[in-house]
Protein backbone atom coordinates (compact mmCIF):
# COMPACT_ATOMS: atom_id res chain seq x y z
CA UNK A 1 0.00 0.00 0.00
CA UNK A 2 3.23 2.60 -0.39
CA UNK A 3 1.48 4.01 -3.31
CA UNK A 4 -1.25 5.19 -1.55
CA UNK A 5 0.75 6.80 1.13
CA UNK A 6 0.00 10.17 -0.18
CA UNK A 7 -3.38 10.14 0.92
CA UNK A 8 -2.47 9.45 4.44
CA UNK A 9 -2.68 13.63 5.45
CA UNK A 10 -4.66 14.56 2.59
CA UNK A 11 -8.18 14.44 0.95
CA UNK A 12 -8.36 13.11 -1.89
CA UNK A 13 -9.18 15.93 -4.65
CA UNK A 14 -11.83 13.67 -6.09
CA UNK A 15 -13.48 12.79 -2.34
CA UNK A 16 -16.54 14.71 -1.39
CA UNK A 17 -16.85 16.47 2.33
CA UNK A 18 -21.00 16.76 3.35
CA UNK A 19 -23.63 16.66 5.96
CA UNK A 20 -25.87 13.73 6.70
CA UNK A 21 -28.93 14.13 9.17
CA UNK A 22 -30.21 11.54 11.39
CA UNK A 23 -34.04 11.74 11.54
CA UNK A 24 -33.83 13.51 14.68
CA UNK A 25 -31.85 15.81 13.10
CA UNK A 26 -28.15 15.32 14.45
CA UNK A 27 -25.80 16.43 11.75
CA UNK A 28 -23.04 13.96 10.71
CA UNK A 29 -19.96 15.00 8.47
CA UNK A 30 -19.68 12.55 5.81
CA UNK A 31 -17.25 11.33 3.33
CA UNK A 32 -17.85 10.09 -0.50
CA UNK A 33 -15.15 8.96 -3.03
CA UNK A 34 -16.63 7.35 -6.34
CA UNK A 35 -14.76 4.80 -8.01
CA UNK A 36 -12.20 6.03 -10.75
CA UNK A 37 -14.03 6.43 -14.46
CA UNK A 38 -11.35 4.07 -15.75
CA UNK A 39 -11.56 1.01 -13.55
CA UNK A 40 -14.44 -1.54 -13.50
CA UNK A 41 -17.12 -0.63 -11.00
CA UNK A 42 -16.96 -3.00 -8.21
CA UNK A 43 -19.72 -1.84 -5.78
CA UNK A 44 -19.76 0.48 -3.09
CA UNK A 45 -18.22 -0.30 0.50
CA UNK A 46 -19.75 1.53 3.84
CA UNK A 47 -16.74 2.17 6.21
CA UNK A 48 -17.67 2.36 9.89
CA UNK A 49 -14.98 3.67 12.46
CA UNK A 50 -13.74 2.92 15.17
CA UNK A 51 -14.35 4.58 19.49
CA UNK A 52 -13.15 7.74 19.04
CA UNK A 53 -12.25 7.32 15.38
CA UNK A 54 -12.85 9.95 12.41
CA UNK A 55 -12.33 8.75 8.71
CA UNK A 56 -8.96 10.42 7.77
CA UNK A 57 -7.29 7.90 10.05
CA UNK A 58 -8.16 5.35 7.27
CA UNK A 59 -7.47 7.20 4.14
CA UNK A 60 -4.60 4.95 2.85
CA UNK A 61 -7.13 1.77 3.18
CA UNK A 62 -9.99 3.87 1.15
CA UNK A 63 -7.58 4.60 -1.55
CA UNK A 64 -6.03 0.64 -1.47
CA UNK A 65 -9.36 -0.16 -2.28
CA UNK A 66 -10.85 2.36 -4.69
CA UNK A 67 -8.10 1.90 -7.30
CA UNK A 68 -9.68 -1.65 -7.47
CA UNK A 69 -12.79 -0.47 -8.27
CA UNK A 70 -14.79 0.50 -4.95
CA UNK A 71 -17.16 3.40 -4.08
CA UNK A 72 -16.32 4.46 -0.63
CA UNK A 73 -18.38 5.98 1.85
CA UNK A 74 -18.07 6.43 5.87
CA UNK A 75 -19.13 8.97 8.38
CA UNK A 76 -18.03 9.98 11.43
CA UNK A 77 -20.11 8.22 14.74
CA UNK A 78 -22.36 11.17 16.50
CA UNK A 79 -20.28 12.69 19.33
CA UNK A 80 -16.76 11.98 18.14
CA UNK A 81 -14.71 13.23 15.11
CA UNK A 82 -16.39 15.87 12.95
CA UNK A 83 -19.94 14.91 14.25
CA UNK A 84 -20.09 16.87 16.80
CA UNK A 85 -20.07 15.93 21.12
CA UNK A 86 -23.14 14.55 23.15
CA UNK A 87 -21.45 16.56 26.08
CA UNK A 88 -20.20 20.05 27.06
CA UNK A 89 -16.74 18.65 26.63
CA UNK A 90 -15.84 19.70 23.14
CA UNK A 91 -12.62 17.32 23.63
CA UNK A 92 -14.53 14.18 25.29
CA UNK A 93 -16.26 12.00 22.93
CA UNK A 94 -19.42 10.02 24.66
CA UNK A 95 -22.92 8.25 23.62
CA UNK A 96 -24.89 6.82 26.31
CA UNK A 97 -25.96 4.29 24.12
CA UNK A 98 -24.98 1.95 21.62
CA UNK A 99 -28.56 1.64 20.08
CA UNK A 100 -28.36 5.20 18.81
CA UNK A 101 -25.26 4.40 16.71
CA UNK A 102 -27.55 1.89 15.58
CA UNK A 103 -30.20 3.78 14.80
CA UNK A 104 -28.30 5.63 12.68
CA UNK A 105 -26.59 3.19 10.93
CA UNK A 106 -29.92 1.69 9.98
CA UNK A 107 -31.47 4.94 9.01
CA UNK A 108 -28.12 5.89 7.05
CA UNK A 109 -27.63 2.36 5.48
CA UNK A 110 -32.01 2.82 4.22
CA UNK A 111 -31.03 6.33 2.80
CA UNK A 112 -27.18 5.54 0.77
CA UNK A 113 -27.67 5.92 -2.70
CA UNK A 114 -24.62 3.23 -3.74
CA UNK A 115 -23.86 1.62 -7.00
CA UNK A 116 -23.65 -2.17 -7.13
CA UNK A 117 -23.11 -4.34 -4.27
CA UNK A 118 -23.22 -2.86 -1.29
CA UNK A 119 -20.61 -4.13 1.64
CA UNK A 120 -20.58 -3.02 5.06
CA UNK A 121 -16.62 -3.09 7.17
CA UNK A 122 -16.28 -1.78 10.15
CA UNK A 123 -13.58 -1.54 12.97
CA UNK A 124 -13.53 -1.95 16.46
CA UNK A 125 -16.12 -0.53 17.48
CA UNK A 126 -17.92 -0.21 14.09
CA UNK A 127 -17.13 -3.80 13.38
CA UNK A 128 -18.97 -4.62 17.11
CA UNK A 129 -22.17 -2.31 15.54
CA UNK A 130 -22.03 -3.45 11.52
CA UNK A 131 -22.48 -7.10 13.25
CA UNK A 132 -25.17 -6.28 15.83
CA UNK A 133 -26.82 -4.68 12.97
CA UNK A 134 -26.42 -7.01 10.63
CA UNK A 135 -27.59 -10.16 13.12
CA UNK A 136 -30.56 -7.84 14.28
CA UNK A 137 -31.49 -7.80 10.37
CA UNK A 138 -31.52 -3.86 10.32
CA UNK A 139 -29.25 -3.66 7.38
CA UNK A 140 -28.49 -6.47 4.48
CA UNK A 141 -25.25 -6.06 3.08
CA UNK A 142 -23.80 -8.51 0.69
CA UNK A 143 -20.92 -9.02 2.52
CA UNK A 144 -19.45 -7.75 5.67
CA UNK A 145 -16.23 -7.26 6.82
CA UNK A 146 -15.05 -6.75 10.67
CA UNK A 147 -11.66 -6.14 11.40
CA UNK A 148 -10.46 -6.43 14.75
CA UNK A 149 -14.05 -5.93 15.84
CA UNK A 150 -15.18 -4.96 19.69
CA UNK A 151 -16.88 -8.09 20.89
CA UNK A 152 -15.96 -8.21 24.44
CA UNK A 153 -19.01 -6.17 25.43
CA UNK A 154 -22.08 -7.26 27.14
CA UNK A 155 -24.68 -6.50 24.70
CA UNK A 156 -27.79 -8.19 22.90
CA UNK A 157 -25.60 -9.82 20.60
CA UNK A 158 -24.84 -12.54 22.84
CA UNK A 159 -28.59 -14.11 22.52
CA UNK A 160 -29.09 -13.26 18.92
CA UNK A 161 -26.39 -13.97 17.39
CA UNK A 162 -26.32 -17.92 19.54
CA UNK A 163 -29.75 -18.42 17.96
CA UNK A 164 -29.13 -17.93 14.21
CA UNK A 165 -25.88 -20.22 15.05
CA UNK A 166 -28.33 -22.47 16.55
CA UNK A 167 -30.27 -22.18 12.94
CA UNK A 168 -27.45 -22.40 11.00
CA UNK A 169 -26.28 -26.02 12.88
CA UNK A 170 -29.62 -26.96 12.47
CA UNK A 171 -29.65 -26.66 8.98
CA UNK A 172 -26.34 -28.90 8.48
CA UNK A 173 -27.84 -31.46 10.88
CA UNK A 174 -31.32 -31.58 8.71
CA UNK A 175 -28.75 -32.00 5.85
CA UNK A 176 -27.06 -35.14 7.21
CA UNK A 177 -29.21 -38.35 5.89
CA UNK A 178 -27.79 -40.61 8.72
CA UNK A 179 -29.35 -44.02 7.58
CA UNK A 180 -28.03 -43.31 4.06
CA UNK A 181 -24.51 -43.25 5.63
CA UNK A 182 -25.27 -46.28 8.45
CA UNK A 183 -26.53 -48.68 5.46
CA UNK A 184 -24.70 -47.61 2.76
CA UNK A 185 -21.47 -46.31 3.36
CA UNK A 186 -20.83 -48.50 6.44
CA UNK A 187 -22.76 -51.49 5.19
CA UNK A 188 -25.26 -51.37 8.38
CA UNK A 189 -22.42 -51.76 10.99
CA UNK A 190 -23.51 -48.24 12.26
CA UNK A 191 -26.93 -47.05 14.18
CA UNK A 192 -28.45 -43.32 12.79
CA UNK A 193 -27.46 -40.88 15.67
CA UNK A 194 -30.50 -38.21 16.87
CA UNK A 195 -28.72 -37.50 20.08
CA UNK A 196 -25.63 -37.78 21.95
CA UNK A 197 -27.04 -40.79 24.43
CA UNK A 198 -26.62 -43.66 22.70
CA UNK A 199 -29.65 -46.58 22.78
CA UNK A 200 -29.89 -48.55 25.97
CA UNK A 201 -27.87 -46.23 28.47
CA UNK A 202 -28.29 -47.27 32.19
CA UNK A 203 -29.44 -44.79 34.52
CA UNK A 204 -31.69 -43.10 32.55
CA UNK A 205 -35.41 -42.76 31.08
CA UNK A 206 -36.57 -41.38 27.40
CA UNK A 207 -33.79 -39.56 25.27
CA UNK A 208 -33.74 -36.48 23.90
CA UNK A 209 -33.75 -37.17 20.14
CA UNK A 210 -33.71 -34.04 17.53
CA UNK A 211 -37.40 -33.27 16.61
CA UNK A 212 -37.18 -34.22 13.13
CA UNK A 213 -36.08 -37.98 13.22
CA UNK A 214 -39.65 -38.90 11.68
CA UNK A 215 -39.47 -36.54 8.80
CA UNK A 216 -38.90 -37.78 5.64
CA UNK A 217 -35.26 -36.79 3.70
CA UNK A 218 -37.19 -34.40 1.46
CA UNK A 219 -39.00 -32.28 4.22
CA UNK A 220 -35.89 -32.57 6.27
CA UNK A 221 -34.19 -30.79 3.00
CA UNK A 222 -36.24 -28.06 2.50
CA UNK A 223 -36.45 -26.88 6.29
CA UNK A 224 -32.71 -26.74 6.02
CA UNK A 225 -33.02 -24.60 2.82
CA UNK A 226 -34.98 -22.35 4.32
CA UNK A 227 -32.68 -22.07 7.33
CA UNK A 228 -30.11 -21.37 4.81
CA UNK A 229 -32.00 -18.77 2.96
CA UNK A 230 -33.43 -17.00 6.39
CA UNK A 231 -29.73 -16.75 7.58
CA UNK A 232 -28.39 -14.85 4.07
CA UNK A 233 -27.17 -17.67 2.72
CA UNK A 234 -28.27 -19.47 -0.97
CA UNK A 235 -27.88 -19.34 -4.74
CA UNK A 236 -24.59 -16.87 -5.38
CA UNK A 237 -23.95 -16.44 -1.66
CA UNK A 238 -22.85 -20.21 -0.18
CA UNK A 239 -21.66 -21.03 2.92
CA UNK A 240 -17.93 -21.94 3.16
CA UNK A 241 -17.11 -24.46 5.51
CA UNK A 242 -14.12 -26.51 6.37
CA UNK A 243 -14.52 -29.63 8.06
CA UNK A 244 -11.63 -31.54 9.47
CA UNK A 245 -11.08 -35.21 10.41
CA UNK A 246 -8.99 -38.12 10.90
CA UNK A 247 -8.02 -40.32 8.80
CA UNK A 248 -9.79 -43.59 7.38
CA UNK A 249 -11.50 -45.42 4.68
CA UNK A 250 -14.35 -45.16 6.72
CA UNK A 251 -14.01 -41.67 7.62
CA UNK A 252 -13.48 -40.47 4.35
CA UNK A 253 -16.59 -42.16 2.90
CA UNK A 254 -18.53 -40.83 5.42
CA UNK A 255 -17.13 -36.99 5.46
CA UNK A 256 -17.68 -37.20 1.37
CA UNK A 257 -21.29 -38.45 1.91
CA UNK A 258 -21.74 -35.32 4.40
CA UNK A 259 -19.96 -32.59 1.66
CA UNK A 260 -22.17 -34.15 -0.66
CA UNK A 261 -25.62 -33.78 0.96
CA UNK A 262 -24.44 -30.15 2.57
CA UNK A 263 -23.84 -29.06 -1.36
CA UNK A 264 -27.88 -29.65 -1.90
CA UNK A 265 -28.75 -26.86 0.58
CA UNK A 266 -25.81 -24.20 -0.89
CA UNK A 267 -22.76 -25.35 1.44
CA UNK A 268 -19.42 -25.24 0.04
CA UNK A 269 -17.90 -27.69 1.67
CA UNK A 270 -13.41 -27.77 1.71
CA UNK A 271 -12.43 -30.84 3.78
CA UNK A 272 -8.66 -31.10 5.90
CA UNK A 273 -7.54 -34.66 6.38
CA UNK A 274 -4.92 -35.58 9.06
CA UNK A 275 -3.99 -38.60 11.32
CA UNK A 276 -5.63 -39.37 14.49
CA UNK A 277 -3.30 -38.23 16.64
CA UNK A 278 -2.62 -34.28 15.05
CA UNK A 279 -6.38 -34.35 14.61
CA UNK A 280 -7.44 -34.76 18.14
CA UNK A 281 -4.22 -33.27 19.56
CA UNK A 282 -5.74 -30.10 17.56
CA UNK A 283 -9.43 -30.73 19.07
CA UNK A 284 -8.08 -31.15 22.95
CA UNK A 285 -5.13 -27.70 22.87
CA UNK A 286 -8.12 -25.71 21.10
CA UNK A 287 -6.91 -25.58 17.89
CA UNK A 288 -9.41 -23.59 15.54
CA UNK A 289 -11.66 -25.12 13.21
CA UNK A 290 -15.32 -24.46 11.42
CA UNK A 291 -16.27 -27.97 11.94
CA UNK A 292 -14.54 -31.34 13.14
CA UNK A 293 -15.07 -35.08 13.59
CA UNK A 294 -14.96 -35.92 16.76
CA UNK A 295 -16.26 -39.65 18.77
CA UNK A 296 -16.58 -41.16 22.67
CA UNK A 297 -16.84 -44.36 23.70
CA UNK A 298 -18.13 -44.69 27.26
CA UNK A 299 -16.21 -45.64 29.78
CA UNK A 300 -19.54 -46.96 31.92
CA UNK A 301 -23.27 -47.18 31.16
CA UNK A 302 -24.57 -43.60 32.49
CA UNK A 303 -25.72 -40.78 30.48
CA UNK A 304 -23.46 -38.56 32.41
CA UNK A 305 -20.31 -39.95 30.85
CA UNK A 306 -21.53 -38.61 27.73
CA UNK A 307 -23.04 -35.41 28.86
CA UNK A 308 -19.85 -34.22 31.19
CA UNK A 309 -18.15 -33.61 27.38
CA UNK A 310 -20.28 -30.47 26.78
CA UNK A 311 -19.37 -28.61 30.36
CA UNK A 312 -17.90 -25.36 29.99
CA UNK A 313 -15.11 -26.28 32.38
CA UNK A 314 -13.91 -29.70 30.50
CA UNK A 315 -11.22 -27.96 29.15
CA UNK A 316 -10.03 -31.07 27.12
CA UNK A 317 -12.66 -32.76 25.84
CA UNK A 318 -15.46 -30.02 25.02
CA UNK A 319 -13.42 -29.62 21.73
CA UNK A 320 -15.97 -26.65 20.75
CA UNK A 321 -15.60 -24.83 23.70
CA UNK A 322 -19.56 -25.05 24.22
CA UNK A 323 -20.55 -22.17 26.98
CA UNK A 324 -24.11 -22.69 28.37
CA UNK A 325 -24.86 -21.39 31.95
CA UNK A 326 -28.29 -23.57 32.06
CA UNK A 327 -26.87 -26.80 30.85
CA UNK A 328 -23.59 -26.32 33.38
CA UNK A 329 -26.24 -26.00 35.88
CA UNK A 330 -28.19 -29.08 35.30
CA UNK A 331 -25.35 -30.86 35.31
CA UNK A 332 -24.38 -29.58 38.44
CA UNK A 333 -27.49 -30.34 40.33
CA UNK A 334 -27.64 -34.14 38.78
CA UNK A 335 -24.01 -34.48 40.29
CA UNK A 336 -25.42 -33.55 43.43
CA UNK A 337 -28.76 -35.36 42.85
CA UNK A 338 -28.91 -38.59 45.13
CA UNK A 339 -32.07 -39.79 43.63
CA UNK A 340 -31.92 -42.12 40.64
CA UNK A 341 -34.96 -40.87 38.67
CA UNK A 342 -34.63 -37.38 40.26
CA UNK A 343 -30.93 -37.08 38.62
CA UNK A 344 -32.30 -38.88 35.01
CA UNK A 345 -34.59 -35.84 34.87
CA UNK A 346 -32.35 -33.42 35.30
CA UNK A 347 -29.79 -34.89 32.53
CA UNK A 348 -32.83 -35.60 30.18
CA UNK A 349 -33.46 -31.64 30.35
CA UNK A 350 -29.63 -31.20 29.70
CA UNK A 351 -29.81 -33.45 26.64
CA UNK A 352 -32.93 -31.43 25.31
CA UNK A 353 -31.22 -28.27 25.62
CA UNK A 354 -28.31 -29.86 23.56
CA UNK A 355 -30.91 -31.22 20.69
CA UNK A 356 -32.04 -27.51 20.85
CA UNK A 357 -28.77 -26.01 19.87
CA UNK A 358 -27.11 -28.41 18.15
CA UNK A 359 -23.03 -27.88 19.59
CA UNK A 360 -22.85 -31.17 18.32
CA UNK A 361 -24.42 -32.87 15.30
CA UNK A 362 -24.94 -36.44 16.12
CA UNK A 363 -24.15 -38.86 12.94
CA UNK A 364 -23.92 -42.21 14.45
CA UNK A 365 -23.70 -44.51 17.14
CA UNK A 366 -21.00 -47.30 17.20
CA UNK A 367 -22.59 -50.55 17.67
CA UNK A 368 -21.72 -54.19 17.43
CA UNK A 369 -22.68 -57.33 15.33
CA UNK A 370 -21.71 -60.91 16.09
CA UNK A 371 -22.18 -63.92 14.33
CA UNK A 372 -23.06 -66.61 17.13
CA UNK A 373 -23.13 -69.99 16.98
CA UNK A 374 -25.38 -71.56 18.80
CA UNK A 375 -23.20 -74.02 20.18
CA UNK A 376 -21.78 -71.60 22.58
CA UNK A 377 -22.28 -71.04 26.43
CA UNK A 378 -21.97 -67.67 28.29
CA UNK A 379 -21.99 -65.03 25.35
CA UNK A 380 -23.82 -62.29 27.10
CA UNK A 381 -25.07 -59.17 24.33
CA UNK A 382 -23.99 -56.35 26.15
CA UNK A 383 -23.18 -52.82 24.65
CA UNK A 384 -19.08 -52.85 24.67
CA UNK A 385 -19.50 -56.24 22.82
CA UNK A 386 -16.86 -57.15 25.77
CA UNK A 387 -17.12 -60.94 26.77
CA UNK A 388 -14.40 -62.53 28.84
CA UNK A 389 -13.10 -65.81 27.00
CA UNK A 390 -13.09 -67.34 30.76
CA UNK A 391 -16.78 -67.08 31.00
CA UNK A 392 -17.05 -68.72 27.65
CA UNK A 393 -17.30 -72.06 26.37
CA UNK A 394 -18.68 -74.53 23.53
CA UNK A 395 -21.21 -77.05 24.17
CA UNK A 396 -19.83 -80.51 23.62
Amino acid sequence: MAAHALYRRAIPAAAAITRWQAPDGWSHRRFDWAAPANVRPRGSLLFQTGRGDMFEKYLEAFAHWHVRGWSITAFDWRGQGGSGRCTPAGDCGHIDRFETYLDDLAAFWTQWDAEGPRVLIGHSMGGHLALRAVVEERVDPVACVLVAPMLGLRAPIGPRFGERMARLRRALSLAIDREFIAERVWAGTMLPAYGVIPPHIGNYGERAELDFKAASPLEREDEAKRLMAAAGYGPGMPLRLALRYNRSDNNRRTIAAIAEQWAAIGVETSLIETDSAAHFAHLREGGDFDVARAGWIGDYSDPQNFLFLLQSDNKGLNYANYTNPAYDALMRDAERETDLKKRAELLAKAERILADEHPYVGILYFSNRNLISNKVEGYIQNLRGANASRFVSLKP
